[in-house]
């Protein structure tokens, strides 16, 4: 289309010369600059292509299933899918394959927290006590008040001891949790609940550093979302984060998944794992595509100034560390000049990263646990992928 329009320049140089065909030449200079952005689209989506298959092959190409997609300022570079969602029927993996992405989920809490500051209905310094149905008090630190922003940076003193492991992991095949978000929290961080336990808490207390990280902030900061707004924490987050951002195919529970293909999960040996649950969802079991992420990294990355989400402060607020003062910012953690969120469990491997300042950013997401080789090639994939756009 560009030599088209290039080659009917002498002939729309003598209609240019006339008065009154300013508004063609415009028209010509618009076409022309359109042409160009579709053709660097174009060239920039065969070079990370080749480039991707060029590093699968140098690592042998034994992964099961592989997603990646690639923005930059609200536009996608590169979407694809790669392996098998499913090895025995030999279902293909593409970007639009539903994968669970573990701990990727505190992104989209972060999200809904940021949210709820653009809202004005609390700010980050708010005791996280008044924003909750019942109390939550360090037994090592009685006097210290724990803020919004301390659960957000995981600096709260909240700690993932090992019966929360015990106890939000349920291996029922394609099953919802089968207590309520508040009660499953309490049963934790409440004195009255029946897995309360010092060892839930450190002793430092409520400190920037060093980070503990726990699923149980994130619980909390989604149970600060319901208490706020009235509704559950999965319909805020459908109604003002994946609606908003067009994403039709992600969703928290089983049953948002009927007539969906979700990608089956395996281990680094190629064993097929059931599709287990966590009760503590907001931290662990958002299902997702690249391509819905890629929507998604879009509006937070569009030259716009992100108006889709309200007062275009969405990724701003996500990524305030406090001038380096936290390594999170509100759940999103900084990974040199990008910031983000990593997830991974049994079959499963996931990261996401924006890069504020290029205005670039990626998803990549696995359907199995990543052995050495894997791994090597996972970051090979990353280490490219934070490259494109600077």
């Amino acid at each position: 289309m560009i030599y088209k329009v290039i080659g009917k320049y002498k002939e729309l140089k003598n209609l240019l010369s006339k008065k009154g065909h300013i508004i063609t030449y415009i028209l010509l200079i618009t076409l022309y600059v359109v042409c160009l952005v579709h053709q660097s689209s174009a060239q920039s989506n065969i070079s990370v292509d080749t480039t991707l298959r060029k590093i699968l092959a140098q690592h042998g190409n034994k992964l099961t299933g592989m997603e990646v997609a690639v923005v930059q300022h609200g536009k996608v570079l590169y979407s694809k899918g790669f392996g098998y969602s499913d090895r025995a029927s030999k279902m293909l993996c593409t970007d639009a394959t539903m994968m669970e992405v573990a701990s990727l989920s505190k992104a989209m809490v972060g999200l809904a927290i940021a949210r709820l500051v653009e809202m004005d209905l609390c700010t980050l310094d708010s005791p996280i006590n008044k924003m909750l149905p019942f109390a939550v008090v360090n037994p090592y630190a009685l006097a210290e008040a724990i803020t919004l922003r301390h659960v957000v940076t995981h600096t709260s003193g909240i700690h993932d001891a090992p019966q929360f492991f015990i106890h939000t992991m349920q291996y029922t095949d394609y099953k919802d949790p089968d207590i309520p978000l508040t009660n499953f929290v309490a049963n934790f961080l409440s004195p009255t609940g029946k897995w309360y336990s010092k060892h839930s808490f450190n002793k430092r207390g409520a400190k920037p550093y060093p980070v503990d990280y726990s699923n149980l902030n994130a619980a909390l900061a989604a149970l600060v979302v319901e208490y706020l707004t009235g509704i559950s924490f999965e319909q805020f987050t459908q109604q003002h984060i994946f609606n908003k951002a067009g994403m039709q195919h992600t969703g928290w529970f089983f049953k948002q998944l009927t007539g969906k293909h979700l990608a089956q999960k395996y281990m680094a040996n190629g064993l097929r794992l059931r599709h287990y649950t966590i009760r503590s969802y907001p931290s662990s079991t958002l299902y997702t595509t690249a391509t819905d992420i890629s929507k998604l990294l879009c509006m937070l990355t569009a030259q716009n100034n992100n108006t889709a989400f309200g007062n275009g402060s969405t990724l701003s607020l996500v990524c305030d560390d406090r001038n380096n003062m936290y390594e999170y910012g509100i759940f999103w953690k900084r990974y040199g000049k990008a910031y983000g969120s990593t997830g991974m469990n049994l079959g499963i491997d996931a990261r996401l990263r924006i890069n504020p300042r290029s205005g670039t950013g990626y998803v990549i997401m696995f359907n199995q646990t990543l052995n050495k080789r894997n791994t090597r090639l996972r970051n090979a994939v990353a280490e490219y992928l934070d490259g494109v756009g600077r």
